[in-house]
């Protein structure tokens, strides 16, 4: 089981997690993705969102063209 210290107050429906404390989580609690500190002493990068690729331009084709 993790430990993990929350950036936020999470609640997970039957718990509520303070923020800069450490818990000791089971693995069946579904954790944010953003609101995370650290997990096991070590510091949690976020992910990037969603992995997405970048947008498309919203400009028309000839309005492109002309830059």
């Amino acid at each position: 089981m993790p430990q993990v210290v929350f950036r936020e107050d999470f609640f997970d429906g039957s718990k509520r997690y303070r923020k800069g404390e450490e818990y000791t989580i089971s693995d069946s609690v579904v954790l944010p993705k953003f609101d995370i500190a650290k997990i096991d002493g070590k510091a949690y990068d976020r992910p990037l969102r969603d992995n997405k690729p970048p947008r498309e331009s919203t400009r028309g084709r000839a309005a492109q063209t002309e830059d």
